[in-house]
């Protein structure tokens, strides 16, 4: 690998004129959009069994509706990315907060399973943009020293959403409705719009002006260079597969499967999914910095597969009685799988300004098919040999959850091996 992946691109902002308030003002407003992105995806696990039985579905089925949010994602990642390069920040994250909003009250009104698969994956696309958005700010409005931290803290906000997701939501649409809940996000959306008419701006020093022959091939030649650098598919690949505990037990499995091996009340299980958010929540920021101090990406990538790998086989294959001991063990998943934010840390620093957006969504796009592919692929191993024989009869054993998740340590076998393997090949790479 050569050597000038080690060079960190990141010249472009410096700390000269550096003001803190004003760049956390702007930055947090694509952050709270990608808050409330993060709780909408993640609130299919604790409507799981309100909406199967609703709409009379099984596990793959409804796996297939959160599924259809991420392939919105995946699809248009990489024309907004593109976009993004071309055009103001301002306008991007309007027209995306538009389409959110109008697919939350499309959900909240849907009257079969068709309708909510459709409007899932509108929604996803509106979704997209928001990841993208918020990490090519943070870099253009924050100086070298401070963006693993700032990309940590985004991190984290997708996990506020997820922990939002679990107890609180399932709280809400049991005081009101499913229904209600897509009404809500709606309105908090509409807050955000108002929000990025007032706040989102770019710096005038980075916005680069082509003809429309320059523009074309401008943006040919940056997702060139963006998919032919190796550092883009390491980080994209390790954060995707980092990633799995978020979308696979967060925001899909984690209640049907406390509730079912664990036989943990519905209440008690969202409580113990939420400590994994948590975990994120800490370690994403905590271990940007300390990559930061240490100089060193690698160290704590390599760190936190090994630990993944251990507390997953423990989680999967042992036994385990004690609420406590799950408690900690899932809080412990969380704060290890949190390396995920180092991956888009490495993306970010390896890539000009000028080319994040294509970068940033190029990575983004890995990580969403992680989830987009694996989460039917669990609800089809669920529906294999479920208990309930008839169609209507939704019950899964202890047995199943256990066959599905040994996708975990698979995983991140998997994302040990790609860091030692490709990575060990150059010393030099931090």
């Amino acid at each position: 690998m050569s050597s000038k992946f080690n060079q960190l691109n990141i010249s472009d902002v410096s700390n000269a004129g550096f003001n803190f308030k004003q760049s956390i003002l702007i930055c947090s407003v694509p952050i709270l959009f990608f808050l409330i992105e993060s709780l909408r995806v993640n609130s299919f696990a604790s409507l799981a069994v309100i909406m199967m039985h609703h709409f009379n579905i099984n596990a793959y089925l409804y796996a297939k509706i959160s599924s259809a949010y991420l392939w919105g994602n995946i699809l248009f990642l990489i024309p907004f990315g593109i976009l993004l390069d071309r055009f103001p920040s301002k306008s991007i994250i309007f027209t995306a907060v538009v389409i959110c909003i109008a697919s939350n009250l499309a959900l909240g009104l849907s009257k079969n399973y068709q309708q909510m698969l459709i409007f899932s994956f509108i929604a996803g696309i509106g979704a997209s943009a928001g990841f993208i958005l918020a990490a090519k700010l943070i870099k253009e409005w924050f100086p070298p020293q401070y963006l693993a931290f700032m990309i940590g803290i985004l991190i984290s906000s997708a996990m506020v959403g997820g922990i939002l997701a679990q107890a609180p939501v399932l709280y809400f649409i049991q005081q009101y409705s499913w229904r209600m809940l897509f009404f809500l996000l709606a309105a908090l959306e509409i807050l955000i719009l108002i929000m990025s008419l007032i706040f989102v701006t770019d710096k005038k020093n980075v916005q680069i002006k082509h003809s429309t022959q320059q523009a074309i091939f401008q943006t040919i030649k940056n997702f060139w260079c963006t998919i032919k650098c190796p550092v883009n598919w390491i980080g994209g690949l390790f954060a995707s597969l980092m990633n799995l505990p978020v979308t696979l037990i967060g925001a899909l499995w984690g209640q049907p499967y406390l509730q079912t091996v664990d036989h943990l009340s519905a209440a008690t299980a969202s409580c113990i999914v939420s400590l994994l958010f948590i975990g994120v929540i800490i370690g994403s920021p905590v271990l940007g910095f300390l990559s930061d101090k240490f100089q060193s990406r690698k160290l704590f990538m390599i760190l936190g597969a090994i630990i993944s790998l251990i507390l997953s086989l423990s989680i999967v294959y042992i036994t385990i009685k004690s609420i406590t001991i799950l408690a900690i063990l899932f809080l412990l998943l969380g704060l290890s799988s949190s390396v995920q934010s180092l991956g888009y840390t490495v993306v970010s620093e390896n890539n000009p300004l000028h080319r994040i957006g294509v970068a940033m969504s190029f990575t983004g796009m890995i990580v969403m098919c992680g989830g987009a592919l694996l989460q039917p692929y669990i609800g089809r191993l669920l529906d294999q040999n479920r208990l309930g024989a008839a169609e209507s009869v939704l019950q899964y054993g202890a047995v199943d959850f256990q066959h599905a998740f040994t996708v975990f340590p698979i995983s991140f076998t998997i994302a040990l091996l790609l860091v030692l393997a490709l990575w060990a090949k150059d010393k030099r790479v931090r």
